[in-house]
């Protein structure tokens, strides 16, 4: 049969033979196939339309950059100057405090020489004009203070000042200075802000000097900044009261030693007073500007911007820098803007409006294979239904070769679930993937094992019926094999109540190791909580043993030609199931090969000894895998030193093990090794 045949081809007008279309019914009339082609040619028409309005978009993208740059430069330059000249006015506080700590550290003056001190603090005054006093604070609490009004030195005792206190502590730990948060000076009757500068001199802490610039001298200070850039500059502290404002250069009343500075109603400027209370709205436009920051306020006389940006001075809380100013700055520009923009997003919504009916037409059919794909990419075959015909013929093909491939996986999912819950997933997939690999044979590789085994089944079997023990163990061991899968592990076999499962094969993994133990460890702790839960159900579900190791084992199709089981054999298989065994002597949950520990990096672990496995010549090194917490334990550590001493043969080992059996009496490793040592035997080579 003949694509035209089918259906698929393009045939002849009034010849092509009837399809079947989905859902439909033999017989009708075949639906018209459009070319993808001439679809195609008229969206490129449409995409001329698109590249006009693009081209619009770029000028007006080009347009708005540079008028925000614009906009940017002129803020970055105001608030530039006047952060600039504060961070100046106070450097040159910081610079002459340094001063005088040089000066103490090179022994040039000395801060108990009185007279020679007052001179040096006296002249420092006169150089800064930004201090208003400086005063110098011994370890003992006593003051000697100097005011740049007053050529008296005033002695006082500021033992009960808490603020003292900390600056005294900073002193003895810092030599550098630091900025305080603002205080009320009761003798200037206004808020100071103090520099706290320690003294270490060569006979040690010598105190701290702590001088003081007042919120009057910042006022008058930006009042000149304010003047130079034709705009009101402050500073504020907290951003609810007023640091600096040239509104303050001649004082303000009503600030309190609880309330050292004035709010905004304070300092009678209206503006300033609508800053935080009025609805803002942000301006983003300073986004690209590095910490700064602003907001629009509307207020009767007409729109006024303020700009911050935080302070390097900020101490106790957040120091704004601050201006405002009228919102005309760049208005003509950005009115252009607007403009521009307006007549670009009219042309650019015109050829969307073109390109999503244009879209829609040709995008649902590829949408709908699309999310048929997706759904079967996840494997969800169930939920792929038919894809339907299109009027667009390659599209028609597509969704009409899309569901028999579908149908075709559909027939492999069924034969791979049902192959899958008789031998592991990967083995199946490989299976069903390369047929060849289902032979008798197998390869030598090295991989991890785990054998689990629960304590005292038996006596489970014995006090449940067998249903009742078929659903526990179910349970049981739907837990488990979700467990071995998360680490990546094959199950390979249930034997009665025990789990073998393998890491490292059918599919290699240089972790296999690191798999093998983090599995053993979420067994074991799974199966603490099911038996937990078991018993308080009245189960006697026992504790599960484990056994770890990592080896050389052949992994592969074992059995007979006519009855294929994938598996692993070898001396590591036995290795693992004996290891397992052993925790019943030892009274342990996990033992593992050093060679599995050594090659997952785990050092949450206790030697247990060289076992002697029955039918080797050598001994293995077992450990016994401990939670992190526990390994970190004292106890843990003194095992191990009692241990290395057992191993070394010397006699210090028996009184070792007889301390730790008297402080872990439930301890069957210590135990074993105690009763071996008080019959004679000082070795860590155990028989099992």
């Amino acid at each position: 049969m003949t694509t035209t045949d089918m259906g698929l081809g393009p045939g002849k007008r009034g010849d092509a033979p009837a399809t079947v279309a989905p859902g439909g019914r033999a017989g009708r009339r075949p639906m018209l196939r459009i070319s993808l082609s001439a679809v195609l040619a008229v969206g490129f028409t449409a995409l001329i339309a698109v590249a006009v309005g693009s081209a619009l978009v770029l000028g007006f993208v080009a347009a708005r950059e540079s008028t925000l740059a614009l906009v940017r430069d002129r803020v970055g330059v105001i608030l530039s100057t006047v952060s600039d000249r504060l961070e100046a006015h106070l450097r040159q506080v910081e610079d002459q405090m340094s001063e005088i700590r040089e000066a103490v550290v090179s022994g040039s003056i000395d801060p108990s020489d009185g007279f020679a001190f007052a001179t040096f603090v006296r002249g420092a005054l006169a150089a800064t004009p930004q201090l208003s006093g400086i005063a110098f604070v011994k370890p003992d609490f006593k003051v000697e203070r100097y005011s740049r009004d007053d050529r008296r030195i005033a002695y006082e005792d500021w033992s009960n000042r808490a603020p003292i206190s900390d600056a005294i502590e900073y002193g003895r730990a810092q030599v550098v200075a630091r900025w305080s948060p603002p205080v009320w000076s009761q003798p200037l009757k206004q808020a100071i802000l103090p520099i706290v500068q320690p003294l270490h001199g060569r006979r040690g802490f010598a105190g701290v000097l702590i001088g003081y610039v007042t919120s009057v001298e910042l006022s008058r200070f930006l009042d000149r900044v304010s003047a130079e850039i034709g705009q009101t500059s402050f500073v504020l502290y907290d951003q609810t009261d007023v640091l600096a404002h040239p509104r303050l250069k001649d004082g303000v009343t009503g600030t309190t030693r609880d309330r050292p500075l004035p709010q905004f109603d304070q300092i009678g400027d209206p503006v300033l007073a609508s800053v935080w209370d009025r609805p803002r709205e942000p301006l983003t436009v300073l986004q690209d500007l590095p910490g700064v920051s602003g907001h629009r306020v509307s207020l009767p006389d007409g729109d006024v911007l303020f700009l911050f940006r935080p302070a390097a001075k900020s101490v106790g809380a957040l120091w704004l820098i601050g201006t405002y100013a009228p919102g005309e700055i760049a208005a003509d520009e950005m009115r252009q803007l607007k403009r521009t923009g307006m007549i670009g997003l009219a042309i650019l919504v015109a050829a969307i409006g073109v390109s999503l009916w244009m879209g829609r037409r040709l995008g649902a059919p590829i949408l709908r294979l699309a999310a048929a794909a997706e759904r079967l990419r996840s494997a969800d075959l169930d939920k792929v239904e038919p894809l339907p015909g299109s009027h667009l013929r390659e599209l028609h093909q597509a969704s009409q070769a899309f569901n028999h491939m579908v149908e075709g996986l559909r027939d492999r999912q069924r034969i791979r679930d049902l192959f899958g819950r008789y031998v592991p997933a990967e083995v199946a997939e490989e299976a069903i993937a390369s047929p060849d690999t289902s032979v008798l044979g197998g390869v030598r590789r090295e991989i991890s094992l785990i054998f689990t085994d629960i304590e005292d089944f038996t006596t489970l079997s014995e006090a449940l019926s067998p249903e009742q023990v078929v659903s526990s163990l179910n349970d049981y061991f739907e837990e488990l094999c979700a467990i071995i899968a998360m680490e990546n592990g094959t199950v390979v076999d249930f034997i009665g109540d025990s789990v073998f499962a393998i890491f490292g094969a059918p599919v290699a993994a240089p972790d296999h190791a690191a798999r093998a133990i983090a599995c053993a460890r979420r067994i074991s702790d799974f199966a603490r909580r099911f038996a937990a839960e078991s018993r308080a159900t009245g189960l006697p579900f026992g504790r599960t043993r484990i056994g770890v190791h990592s080896g050389i084992a052949m992994v592969g199709n074992l059995g007979a030609p006519t009855r294929l089981k994938y598996g692993a054999m070898g001396d590591s298989v036995n290795t693992a199931a004996r290891l397992q065994s052993a925790n019943k002597l030892f009274g342990t949950r996990v033992l593992s090969s050093r060679a599995a520990a050594d090659m997952a990096a785990d050092a949450n672990v206790r030697p247990i000894g060289a076992l002697m496995l029955r039918g080797r010549s050598r001994p293995e090194e077992v450990v016994e895998l401990l939670a992190p917490a526990i390994a970190r334990e004292p106890w843990v550590a003194r095992y191990r030193q009692a241990y290395e001493q057992l191993v070394s043969g010397a006699p210090e080992a028996l009184e070792a093990f007889r301390l730790l059996a008297q402080e872990r009496p439930g301890d069957g490793v210590v135990r074993v090794h105690l009763d071996r040592l008080e019959s004679g035997t000082i070795s860590p080579v155990v028989t099992v």
